[in-house]
């Protein structure tokens, strides 16, 4: 995945990216057998309890709509390359709203 900030457009949408990640659910799911027989060892798929989330509802998701691509079967997947990339800049978008919150219950020494 290329990240150099010289080869990227920056802006900021109108969505509080925070909000908008929040409204992904997280699941615990087993695959069923038609995803065992076609991808079992492959794509993540694997027998036993898993968790995470739906690719529908991430390409529902202005925040992540770009992150699900189709297989040549039909079905849909996730680029996690690109799911760990949002994840990291939600998740620092998170810290700062904590760092933020502490200082100002007085929590936080402003280390």
């Amino acid at each position: 995945m290329c990240s150099d900030e010289r080869l990227k457009e920056l802006f900021n949408g109108n969505e509080d990216i925070v909000k908008c990640f929040s409204k992904i659910n997280a699941y615990e799911f087993e695959y069923k057998p038609e995803a065992l027989r076609l991808y079992n060892g492959t794509k993540g798929v694997d027998e036993g309890t898993n968790v995470g989330v739906m690719a529908q509802e991430l390409e529902a998701n202005p925040l992540t709509e770009n992150i699900v691509t189709e297989d040549e079967n039909g079905y849909k997947n996730i680029e996690v390359g690109k799911l760990a990339a949002t994840d990291a800049a939600v998740l620092s978008d998170v810290c700062k709203r904590l760092i933020a919150i502490e200082e100002k219950l007085g929590i936080r020494n402003g280390e």
